[in-house]
């Protein structure tokens, strides 16, 4: 009997490498546009954590001051939902640069990550459409 394998769900998303964290994700279909993988990859977690041990942990993580990183399928969901308002106005405006305003940043993770999506408008084509 072949027994199937388990569903990988938010909040087990943990990964012992900020890539592998990342490839969680994608598995357990939290973040799915090649756009968004790629934003992830290139923002390491770890740099806004106080604790390095837990940055690959999949729930959120204290940053002083009482705030909070979020955790990481929050942010893969937040980036997920994103994304299709960003390519309605990339193709709405082609000439226009892209922009988020990210309100509340608490340790400028997710903004990282949201400037690694908007990219100058002549890489906006291979990058955010794709």
């Amino acid at each position: 009997h072949h027994k199937p394998k388990p569903l990988m769900r938010a909040w087990r998303c943990h990964g012992s490498t900020h890539r592998e964290m990342v490839e969680k994700l994608t598995s357990a279909g939290i973040v799915k546009a090649p756009i968004n993988i790629q934003a992830l990859l290139s923002v390491d977690r770890r740099n806004y954590v106080n604790n390095e041990d837990a940055a690959y942990t999949d729930s959120p993580q204290p940053i002083g001051y009482g705030a909070t990183i979020s955790a990481p399928h929050m942010h893969a969901h937040v980036l997920e939902d994103l994304l299709p308002p960003l390519i309605r106005a990339s193709k709405k405006y082609p000439l226009r640069p892209l922009s988020i305003l990210d309100v509340g940043c608490g340790s400028g993770y997710l903004t990282a990550v949201f400037g690694r999506m908007v990219e100058p408008k002549t890489n906006r084509k291979t990058s955010l459409l794709n």
